[in-house]
């Protein structure tokens, strides 16, 4: 789950295209993601909702409703998201790689 500009993101983890945002926390409206996958991470940063699963896949969202498919450097289990000094930074559960992207 992330938070930003007034916005809750989720999304499913485990095999999954599901996605939903609210603006108070309590009514939620569901979404969708571009593809099903195992969705591990969900972060905020300049204006952009990010979500990356335990492959190659990614999607950013301006509104937490429409999603943007995006690929990451490789195939490993992306597993945590922050963003800080204007760079998201992505790191791999167990494959010891870092990812970064303004």
């Amino acid at each position: 789950m992330a938070f930003g500009n007034g916005i809750f993101v989720a999304n499913a983890s485990g095999p999954s295209n599901a996605s939903a945002y609210s603006t108070n926390g309590t009514s939620w409206t569901a979404s969708t993601l571009p593809s099903t996958q195992s969705w591990s991470a969900t972060g905020f940063g300049n204006g952009v909702f990010l979500v990356v699963s335990q492959s190659a896949s990614a999607a950013s969202s301006l509104d937490g409703f429409t999603w943007t498919p995006r690929t990451m450097p490789s195939a490993v289990n992306w597993y945590g998201v922050a963003y800080g000094l204007s760079r998201f930074i992505v790191i791999a559960l167990t494959s010891n790689v870092v990812a970064s992207s303004p």
